[in-house]
């Protein structure tokens, strides 16, 4: 594998806070980079070493009073030269600020502090700092009141139990968002009572009326396709219009005639009852060349005329517009 191949780590900075602890990181990172390549020549290393630290790196050792000719005395000159900045109180202090992340697991957070605490010098005592970290900076205040309700903690114990809060966490949100757990979840089982049924039901139908509500055909009236795809009324006359291309139970004169006609005040409307004309007083009176019989005095508010009749009188008779709404009886 050559240098080109692989990704080489970036320049070593020297400025700043830590610069012991970014050292030792950056240190790491180039022995991982030395192994990928397969160079095991003390030589070839420092001159890679130099190479890929940078210029602020070069100058640093060309500074030292004895920084060796090969890789592992320039490795420990360096050691010693970045080691008296360390500052053992300040470390402390910045691990002590590090907080838990908003979408960090427990474990990701417990992985930072370790490396975080190798630059204290906690020793045996780390696990038990990282612990109290955890404790003091995790992102749930219930799941801190659940640690500390334990009378007895170590960092394995706290790792099971955030493990455990997170899980049930992940769990409440799904059941939240679909009202059930996701089908790829065959760790939780749900007992569906009645309440919960009938509420999934209702959510169904309502879904499938709002479809047909949508897709509602102005020719026929259903509900399974539109208008533009109608073939059942397409070539129908209307019963109501006599106009082609719809049904009476979607015929928008119809409906306009309703409208107007719930408009109407009650002065304007007039009943017609059957009656029957063989028991009631009638005389025949002679209308331009016609004898018609008609009923006298009927009482009635308006005068009715047969179709057949006026169309004998219709070429030299005008027939004028009224408002005056007429209903059959029972209508």
């Amino acid at each position: 594998m050559t240098l080109d191949s692989m990704r080489a780590p970036m320049p070593f900075s020297a400025s700043g806070p830590s610069v012991a602890t970014r050292w030792e990181r950056w240190k790491r990172g180039l022995e991982s980079y030395l192994l990928a390549l397969n160079v095991n020549q003390s030589n070839r290393k420092r001159a890679i070493l130099l190479h890929v630290g940078g210029e602020e790196l070069q100058d640093i050792v060309d500074g030292l009073k004895d920084p060796g000719d090969n890789y592992e005395k320039t490795i420990d000159a360096l050691n010693k030269h970045f080691s008296p900045t360390k500052n053992i109180i300040f470390e402390c202090h910045m691990f002590q600020q590090i907080e838990q992340n908003k979408e960090e697991s427990i474990d990701a957070f417990a992985s930072r502090l370790r490396q975080a605490a190798k630059s204290c010098e906690f020793g045996e005592l780390i696990d038990r700092m990282i612990a109290v970290q955890i404790v003091n900076r995790c992102q749930s205040a219930a799941l801190r009141k659940r640690f500390l309700r334990e009378e007895s903690l170590t960092l394995d114990s706290i790792l099971q139990i955030g493990r455990a809060h997170e899980a049930g966490e992940l769990r409440s949100k799904q059941y939240v968002n679909t009202g059930c757990p996701q089908e790829n979840d065959t760790s939780v089982n749900v007992v569906k009572t009645k309440s919960f049924v009938k509420k999934q039901q209702r959510k169904f139908f309502s879904s499938k009326m709002e479809q047909k509500r949508q897709f509602k055909c102005g020719r026929c009236g259903n509900n399974d396709h539109s208008s533009n795809h109608c073939t059942r009324a397409r070539d129908k006359e209307c019963h109501y219009c006599h106009k082609i291309g719809h049904f009476e139970n979607v015929c928008l004169s119809k409906r306009r005639e309703k409208k107007e006609i719930s408009n109407v005040s009650e002065a304007q409307i007039s009943n017609i009852f059957n009656v029957n004309t063989d028991e009631l007083p009638t005389i025949t009176i002679q209308l331009k060349d016609e004898k018609i019989p008609v009923l006298i005095d009927s009482g009635a508010a308006v005068n009715l005329m047969g179709v057949k009749l006026w169309k004998r009188f219709e070429a030299n008779t005008k027939l004028l517009k009224t408002e005056k709404k007429i209903f059959s009886f029972g209508a």
